[in-house]
């Protein structure tokens, strides 16, 4: 991880997403996010660093995911069902514990009028993945409302999406991938 630390460029800039999304990538390598003191004052860092098996971890990149209104013919604009990544070892016996999570951090109070991220839960374990792509809609997860400035946490493994953000305001996240060391 070390080696792709900050130095990830699937894009440039900005780049449009499914769902109505444009994804913000932002060069974590400069500032502000380049000052760790300053990413790892963050109150949910702690908490992050436990998850991935306590000592060091690194942010591997950060952006800002905006979703778009509903267009105006009231198409739902869900994004599709997606992992950020997935198992490092798939030939192993047992599922292991996440190598990297996600942290999405709200701009915005988010609810239910605009959207945010739906979940499958289980989705992370070893093999389930790729099913829980193509559930059925009824077994996703609503991320209950978050207020501008909170965070959710989870796993980068598990399969997730943003829904369709139904009010005439963009909602925007930031979001950071911290992985082990």
């Amino acid at each position: 991880h070390e080696a792709a630390r900050c130095a990830r460029v699937d894009f440039a800039e900005m780049v449009h997403r499914d769902g109505g999304r444009v994804d913000v990538r932002l060069r974590c390598a400069a500032p502000p996010l380049s000052d760790l003191a300053l990413v790892r004052s963050a109150a949910w860092f702690p908490l992050c660093r436990k998850l991935l098996g306590g000592g060091d971890i690194n942010l591997l990149y950060s952006g800002y995911m905006i979703a778009k209104p509903t267009k105006a013919d009231g198409e739902e604009a869900h994004q599709r069902w997606h992992q950020d990544g997935e198992h490092c070892f798939e030939d192993t016996a047992h599922h292991l514990p996440p190598h990297a999570i996600n942290v999405f951090v709200p701009l915005c109070d988010v609810g239910a009028a605009n959207g945010g991220t739906q979940f499958r839960l289980g989705s992370n374990v070893l093999g389930r993945g790729a099913r829980a792509m193509r559930a059925d809609d009824d077994a996703a997860v609503h991320c209950p409302a978050v207020r501008a400035g909170g965070a959710v946490l989870f796993d980068y493994r598990t399969v997730h999406r943003g829904a369709a953000n139904r009010t005439a305001q963009d909602r925007v996240v930031m979001y950071f991938c911290f992985a082990r060391s």
